[in-house]
C-alpha cells in the first residue's frame, strides 16, 4: 500500500512543520501556502499558543509566529518522522485531503479506550 494511501496528517503537523522551516512566519502565509481556512489556523494557532509551542511577536500590523523551545522539539520531532516517511513539503496537503467516509462519531469511538465507551 502506498503510503500516500495510507497517511493522513493532522493540520497541526501541516502547520507545525512549515514555522519549522521558515523559522519566522504569519497566520495569513500559512494560510497562503496551505489553503487551510484562516479561522482554522487561527483556532489551531490559539490550541499552540496555549500549550506553549509557538510565540507571537506584534511586528507593526502583522503578527509573527515564532516556535518556542517546547515547539521547536516537537517540530523536529514532526520533521524527523515526515522524512522517515518520505514525505516532501511539496506533498504535505496531498496528504490532508480526508475521503469524507469517515464520520465524527467513528472517530470519537476509535480514540475512546473501551472503558470510557458509552453503553
Amino acid at each position: 500500500m502506498s503510503v500516500k494511501r495510507l497517511v493522513i496528517l493532522p493540520d497541526f503537523i501541516i502547520l507545525m512543520r512549515l514555522i519549522y522551516k521558515h523559522n519566522k512566519t504569519t497566520g495569513h502565509e500559512l494560510h497562503r501556502i496551505t489553503r487551510i481556512s484562516y479561522a482554522h489556523i487561527h483556532s489551531l494557532k490559539s490550541l499552540m499558543l496555549k500549550e506553549e509551542w509557538i510565540k507571537e511577536i506584534d511586528k507593526g500590523n502583522k503578527k509573527i509566529i515564532e516556535l518556542t523551545d517546547k515547539g521547536f522539539k516537537i517540530a523536529a520531532a514532526i520533521n524527523i518522522l515526515l522524512k522517515v516517511l518520505n514525505i516532501p513539503d511539496e506533498e504535505l496537503i496531498e496528504h490532508r485531503k480526508v475521503t469524507g467516509n469517515i464520520k465524527k462519531g467513528i472517530l470519537t469511538k476509535l480514540s475512546k479506550p473501551k472503558d470510557e465507551e458509552e453503553v
